[in-house]
């Protein structure tokens, strides 16, 4: 099962065809949102790519196909623009939720399947998340890289192709998603990224031990509980950038804050 996390890069020394430029184009703009230098909200039109990466209108319109099924842009309903993706509370409940079922269902069969070089490379993603959280802040902000990285892996030892093609979306929605709250000073807070690394090895602990219930109640209660601390932060915090106050009467808010523990 091929990643699809990993963004495809140009080869310089020969001339690219449609499909592998507009996998760069794709790939450029992939870094940009996630280093922070396309914030959210901003445009994304033909014109402003092809003055920003020198790139024809051919290539951009297949690399903006491959953001939106991402779901990492979206188009303003009274412009028809197109723009960075701003993500809200409601997409925080959505997101987690939605990831709780599946990833109960891939860890589960990961378990059942698992096999001892994927238990040593789930073991060296661990140990990354464990040396990134005690690493210093840099300007562009965490990218969650060994995190997410590690959830791709429990999927990919799944054996689930299907599955996992529909969760490569969700992880890259949610990275984005982070990112944004990460540069906004949001999230994480505290020691939220020592229980981040803990909730992990307790996944890892269960897959090591083939134990399939305990790992699908250790990465349901990992989701549930960023999700809830996420919406937490961001209440704490006011919204998610301008024109993102948060609707103290949403149904999803008023569910999570029924279960924040």
């Amino acid at each position: 099962m091929a990643t699809t996390l990993t963004r495809p890069t140009l080869n310089e020394t020969a001339k690219p065809g449609r499909r592998a430029l507009a996998d760069w184009t794709a790939s450029r703009l992939f870094e940009m949102i996630f280093n922070g230098e396309l914030e959210p909200g901003s445009p994304l039109g033909e014109i402003e790519i092809t003055e920003l990466l020198g790139v024809s209108r051919s290539p951009i319109r297949d690399a903006l196909r491959q953001l939106e099924e991402s779901g990492l842009i979206e188009v303003v309903p009274s412009s028809g623009r197109r723009v960075v993706r701003r993500f809200d509370v409601n997409d925080i409940y959505e997101l987690y939720t939605i990831r709780v079922a599946l990833e109960s269902l891939s860890v589960r069969h990961a378990a059942e399947r698992i096999t001892a070089s994927e238990i040593r490379h789930l073991e060296s993603l661990l140990t990354a998340m464990g040396k990134a959280k005690t690493t210093a802040r840099i300007p562009a902000g965490r990218d969650f890289e060994a995190d997410f990285r590690f959830h791709e892996a429990v999927c990919q030892a799944s054996g689930l192709d299907r599955l996992h093609r529909i969760l490569s979306g969700l992880w890259l929605q949610t990275r984005a998603l982070l990112r944004h709250l990460d540069a906004a000073g949001i999230y994480p807070t505290g020691d939220e990224l020592d229980h981040v690394v803990d909730d992990h090895a307790q996944v890892l602990a269960a897959l090591r031990a083939h134990d399939a219930a305990a790992a699908e109640a250790a990465i349901s209660d990992h989701l549930r509980l960023r999700r809830d601390h996420l919406v937490e932060a961001v209440r704490a915090g006011g919204g998610i950038g301008p024109n993102a106050a948060i609707e103290s009467g949403d149904a999803h808010l008023s569910k999570v804050g029924s279960t924040s523990r």
